[in-house]
């Protein structure tokens, strides 16, 4: 079992009626809320993301997720509760229904410094390196030769 590092990032629709909601996120099998365990977000147009890592054993990736919601309307006397199931894939968008008319937008991403099919390539761009798509290590302009160690201005 190898460790994959990935993020869900949420994109959130505005509220003309400053509706906030809570949300619960966890693997399928895993406790309840072991992603996210966060309360009180406002629905104002901006998005979330949080970081998480899963123990996965497949080379296509795609992570089976719990979400429950309950949305918090300041005019309504009972909150909004939904549970529902997504299986994600890698880059791939999903909508969340969290109330008739109301949808949170879902994509699943390598965290930062993370690539390849499986999030677990890592690779930290410095000064004088940066990372191509697959997580492979390339020079940065402007440098060059073994670890990109070379001006390429000192090139006669």
């Amino acid at each position: 079992v190898s460790a994959r590092f990935f993020s869900l990032r949420f994109s959130l629709p505005s509220s003309p009626d400053h509706s906030s909601f809570s949300l619960c996120v966890h693997q399928m099998g895993y406790p309840a809320c072991s992603i996210i365990s966060a309360a009180e977000i406002p629905l104002d147009g901006e998005q979330l993301t949080e970081d998480f890592i899963a123990n996965a054993t497949r080379s296509l990736i795609q992570q089976h997720l719990v979400f429950e919601s309950t949305l918090i309307v300041p005019d309504f006397a009972l909150p909004v509760r939904r549970r529902e199931s997504l299986r994600l894939f890698l880059n791939q968008e999903r909508s969340l229904w969290i109330a008739p008319g109301l949808a949170l937008k879902v994509t699943l991403h390598c965290q930062k410094h993370y690539f390849g099919a499986s999030c677990s390539v890592r690779c930290a761009p410095s000064a004088r390196t940066l990372c191509e798509a697959a997580g492979r290590v390339a020079c940065a302009p402007g440098w060059t030769g073994e670890g990109c160690a070379t001006r390429k201005s000192e090139i006669i």
